[in-house]
C-alpha cells in the first residue's frame, strides 16, 4: 500500500510532526527544499519529509524557510538545532530501536531520497528535464516568495491536508 503524500504549511503542522522535521533537518530548511509544479503550473518550494505513515512535502518558499530558523529558539544564532533541543527529540522521538537511527547518521541517504521523491513527483506531475531547467533558471533570479494563498494546490496524487478549523 502506498503511502498518503500531503502537501501541507510548516505551521499547519502539528508539533510532533515539526519537531521531527526540526530534528531530520538539524542545519536548517532551506537548502534541502525541492521545487515542484502545482497542478496550476504555478511553481512551488516544499521540504520533503518522510514519516512511516506518510510523505509529506511541507510548502514554503526560500525565504520563509530563513525565517523559520531564524526566528526559532531551538536554533541557535549559526542556524543550527541546538544540542539540548536536539538530545530532548531524539529522546522523545527514538524508542532505543534504530528505527530513527538515519537521524544521527549522515545525511547522504537523505539526499538521495529526496531526489527519488522529486522525480516521483515530477513524473506524476509529466514534468520533463527541459521544463524543469527554464524554471530553475528563471528562480535563480527571482527569490520572491510564492502565493501560497491557494489552499487548493496539489496534484491528484496529493492531498492538501490544511486544517482550517471552522466553527
Amino acid at each position: 500500500m502506498a503511502k498518503p503524500r500531503i502537501i501541507k504549511d510548516f505551521e499547519k503542522l502539528d508539533t510532533e510532526i515539526q519537531e521531527q522535521i526540526k530534528l531530520s533537518y538539524p542545519t536548517g530548511f532551506f537548502e534541502h527544499l525541492v521545487s515542484y509544479t502545482d497542478r496550476d503550473g504555478n511553481g512551488q518550494w516544499a521540504l520533503p519529509f518522510e514519516t512511516e505513515e506518510k510523505y509529506y512535502l511541507v510548502r514554503m518558499s526560500i525565504a520563509e524557510a530563513k525565517k523559520l530558523i531564524s526566528d526559532d529558539d531551538d536554533y541557535d544564532d549559526n542556524g543550527v538545532l541546538r544540542d539540548d533541543i536536539q538530545e530532548m527529540y531524539q529522546e522523545k522521538y527514538t524508542d532505543g530501536d534504530d528505527d530513527m537511527e538515519f537521524l544521527t547518521d549522515d545525511f547522504s541517504n537523505l539526499d538521495e531520497s529526496v531526489g527519488d521523491i522529486a522525480l516521483d513527483i515530477k513524473k506524476e506531475l509529466g514534468v520533463d528535464d527541459e521544463e524543469e531547467e527554464e524554471e530553475d533558471e528563471s528562480k535563480k533570479s527571482d527569490t520572491t516568495d510564492f502565493d501560497d494563498d491557494d489552499d487548493d494546490d496539489t496534484d491528484e496524487d496529493f492531498d492538501d491536508d490544511d486544517d482550517d478549523d471552522e466553527e
